[in-house]
């Protein structure tokens, strides 16, 4: 290869790493900005809205944010969070839990409820949802009270 071909690809390697700290960065900043509420049966909830994170990004802060919840919030040793990024006609969603909360029933609720399509298991659900912003948040926090 050439010289310059190397250093195309010597900067294309940077400038991913770059906005993968970026990314990490801005998943870190969604948890820490992130507001916690409390379900009756003592699980730790919060919901992150942000248009800006990739996939990877969403994953990192629904990570992060579960085990924010359990160190500092849960009652009941239960975290569940929700992590959304617009998209067409709604939101791309990570639905993550932890503890004796499962992320596939919360999100089978959701299929009815908010026109919602995806998949995964009890840890950590990924999809797409047809409903606003208010909506999402309101179906959340039905159950839960601010702390």
């Amino acid at each position: 290869m050439s010289a310059s071909v190397d250093r195309l690809l010597s900067e294309n390697a940077e400038l991913k790493a770059k906005v993968s700290e970026l990314q990490s960065r801005a998943a870190k900043n969604d948890v820490d900005a992130a507001k916690i509420c409390l379900m009756r049966d003592g699980t730790a909830v919060s919901i992150v809205f942000d248009d800006l994170l990739s996939d990877s990004g969403m994953l990192d802060a629904a990570n992060l944010l579960c085990e924010k919840l359990l160190s500092e919030k849960s009652a009941n040793g239960s975290a569940l969070c929700g992590i959304f990024r617009k998209a067409e006609n709604g939101y791309d969603a990570i639905i993550a839990a932890r503890g004796a909360v499962s992320a596939k029933s919360y999100f089978d609720d959701m299929k009815s409820a908010l026109d919602a399509k995806g998949g995964g298991d009890s840890k950590m659900v990924r999809g797409r949802i047809k409903a606003d912003q208010k909506d999402v948040c309101g179906f959340f926090l039905a159950n839960s009270i601010a702390l």
